[in-house]
């Protein structure tokens, strides 16, 4: 599994198509938490991200058990600069489903913006371990390193992130 909507110096997921869906109180059975999931899904669709926590809400009390809908819960929450609560969701989610880097690099970016670059660093490392070749959790551990005036590791890091995406480096920074 892996996280549909990242944002910002985060992590990108696997990507998702999205239906605009009836509003789940309009159906014609009680809703369900995935019914909720696609609402909050349609809403991101439509930049209305406030909403969309507010239907992950829905979905996450009728479907605790579904890491998705905290995933993307965080996500949408981490776009509103609700760190501390965009990281309780990452917390949630990985609670159910632990070895996905993408929410780990998630909760990476939730962490830097916090301003607690230990915690980045920690979570990015994780993501890193479960999926070495995963270029976005190697920034976020830079931004971490960067934090914490460990500039020379940064660097380092960064050298790894672009030697297995070169297309990500910035041309006019290259020193001559």
């Amino acid at each position: 599994m892996g996280v549909v909507v990242l944002a910002g110096f985060g992590c990108s997921g696997t990507g998702a198509h999205v239906e605009r869906v009836e509003r789940p109180e309009q159906a014609a059975s009680k809703p369900t938490g995935q019914d909720w999931y696609r609402q909050a899904m349609a809403l991101i669709k439509e930049d209305r991200r406030g909403d969309a926590v507010a239907a992950f809400d829905r979905s996450v009390a009728l479907d605790s058990g579904n890491p998705l809908a905290w995933a993307n819960r965080g996500t949408n929450l981490l776009n509103l600069g609700r760190y501390e609560d965009a990281i309780k969701s990452y917390k949630r989610a990985l609670a159910i489903h632990a070895d996905d880097p993408y929410v780990y690099c998630s909760l990476a970016t939730a962490y830097n913006r916090a301003g607690k670059p230990e915690n980045a660093l920690s979570s990015a490392k994780t993501a890193i371990e479960i999926d070495p070749e995963f270029v976005w959790a190697r920034f976020n551990m830079a931004q971490a390193l960067r934090a914490l005036g460990r500039d020379d590791e940064a660097e380092a890091v960064l050298e790894q992130a672009f030697e297995l995406r070169p297309d990500l480096r910035d041309p006019q920074s290259e020193k001559p």
